[in-house]
């Protein structure tokens, strides 16, 4: 446009253009090499993921709990964000949260804080889970124990789904650690969320795309239609009984008689 103004100040007569020219820029595809078998590669973890059981009790064996429980948020939640899955695997910055019969895994949005110490409006990104994810990540929320399940090695019973990692990456080298095996998990399911999601929702679930879920008093009332008060001692709003939500165990929802 510049350029526009000092030729029309040099020309008597009005300048009228032509032709324009616009400069495109493409986007760099998320696609790589490693999408190619994917689908195949997810099927078999799934089936490895289904043989693995769980700790008779989560409470007992922590890291155990812990790893396994991030790794079915991958392979079920579809969650992808490496950096958020570290966070998670040294057991800080995030909360279970059960509302009616659904559960929810709540990611702190701020990284220098831990969102166990916030209240219902807490920024986070929340993701539905199943009851049996809940169990294994509520447990980690409860303990006072410093928890890193990262540099544990491998467990026995998780070796078919780093064989197949393995085979399907083509490392040499086998994934002796548990971040190890996270990553490169999640490498994987974020190759099948490209082929199988929108975008957009394949973003949201890697990271890329960043976006904060409405707090709890938005939440539960696009639910069910109730607005409540999750002040310390707050009473309901609406003199009904309603279903109990939880924070890791403890009440959230006081119900009306």
């Amino acid at each position: 446009m510049r350029e526009l103004d000092r030729a029309q100040f040099r020309h008597t007569r009005t300048v009228r253009l032509k032709r324009i020219y616009l400069s495109l820029e493409s986007e760099r595809s998320h696609f790589t090499q490693d999408a190619v078998g994917a689908l195949e590669a997810f099927d078999h973890l799934c089936n490895a993921l289904n043989a693995v059981e769980e700790a008779a009790d989560p409470r007992r064996a922590i890291r155990r709990s812990l790893t396994l429980g991030v790794i079915r948020l991958v392979v079920k939640s579809r969650f992808t964000d490496r950096k958020a899955l570290a966070g998670l695997l040294i057991g800080r910055n995030y909360r279970v949260v059960g509302f009616g019969k659904r559960y929810y895994l709540e990611i702190g949005a701020e990284t220098e804080s831990d969102i166990r110490d916030a209240g219902a409006d807490a920024l986070c990104r929340r993701l539905e889970i199943d009851d049996t994810t809940a169990r294994l990540l509520g447990a980690t929320v409860s303990s006072d124990q410093a928890v890193n399940a990262g540099n544990r090695p491998v467990d026995p019973v998780l070796q078919p789904l780093a064989a197949e990692l393995c085979r399907h990456f083509n490392t040499g080298k086998p994934l002796e650690t548990v971040s190890r095996l996270i990553d490169a998990l999640a490498m994987l399911v974020d190759q099948v969320n490209l082929v199988t999601l929108p975008g957009i929702v394949a973003g949201y679930l890697s990271g890329r795309v960043e976006s904060y879920s409405m707090t709890w008093h938005d939440f539960t009332r696009l639910h069910d239609g109730f607005v409540r008060d999750y002040s310390a001692g707050g009473a309901q709003a609406e003199n009904r009984s309603t279903e109990a939500a939880e924070f890791d165990g403890a009440r959230l929802l006081r119900t009306c008689p």
